[in-house]
């Protein structure tokens, strides 16, 4: 499989995290550092529906506003992204380096018509199943919403565009169920992802607790 390494925009957790914030808190940051509003959504506009991660790419940003961005809000949570590419061309892996040097990996499985993501949920794995390698590394640490989202985000913006997500990477969703819930939340949005629930599938051993709550979330979604 081929390999290419690609760095990404230096963030520091000093910043905002693009992907916690509502429409409205995102005004409220631009508005508090002397912005309009209207700026506040032509970054939520180029994020979401462009997949736009260095506001230095956003042509109709004024340059007070991309200095506000790139000082203040991290849109990118990882610090590089290598993908790996399946000769065959049927499936591409991205390995994601968080911050904190950890990784985690998302795959991208390429159909005639669609692509699906494979998203990791944890760093690492607590539920140690004997048919599944994360177990062996041992479980890390929950993933954030931003770095969930960001798998999602930074594949469109590496060019595939994913209309189908399958919560089967690293990790038991079940055991990081309030993030993951959150996550869905924001890929479903119609102001935001806008991803049909009925194209998010969660892959789960069978986490009681966690089936509780999202069956108690109302989400009409597709469970493995």
């Amino acid at each position: 499989m081929e390999k290419n390494k690609k760095p990404v925009e230096s963030n520091n957790h000093s910043k905002k995290s693009f992907f916690e914030l509502d429409r409205n808190m995102l005004i409220q940051h631009f508005t508090q550092n002397g912005l309009k509003p209207f700026v506040a959504n032509q970054l939520w506009q180029w994020v979401y529906n462009r997949f736009i991660t260095n506001a230095n790419d956003i042509h109709n940003l004024s340059k007070s506003a991309k200095e506000l961005v790139k000082n203040t809000i991290q849109i990118n949570p990882f610090k590089s992204v290598e993908t790996i590419e399946d000769p065959e061309q049927l499936a591409s892996k991205l390995i994601f380096e968080c911050y904190d040097g950890n990784k985690i990996e998302a795959v991208v499985l390429k159909e005639a018509r669609f692509n699906t993501l494979c998203i990791s949920s944890q760093c690492g794995c607590p539920a140690d199943c004997k048919f599944c390698l994360t177990g062996v590394m041992g479980f890390k640490r929950q993933l954030s919403v931003s770095e969930i989202i960001g798998q999602f985000h930074i594949a469109n913006a590496m060019g595939h565009p994913i209309s189908r997500i399958v919560f089967m990477g690293m990790g038991e969703p079940l055991l990081n169920i309030d993030n993951v819930l959150k996550s869905i939340s924001i890929l479903t949005n119609t102001d935001q992802f806008n991803i049909s629930k009925r194209k998010i599938t969660v892959s789960t051993v069978g986490y009681v607790a966690g089936l509780k709550k999202l069956m108690e979330s109302n989400n009409v979604l597709n469970l493995a």
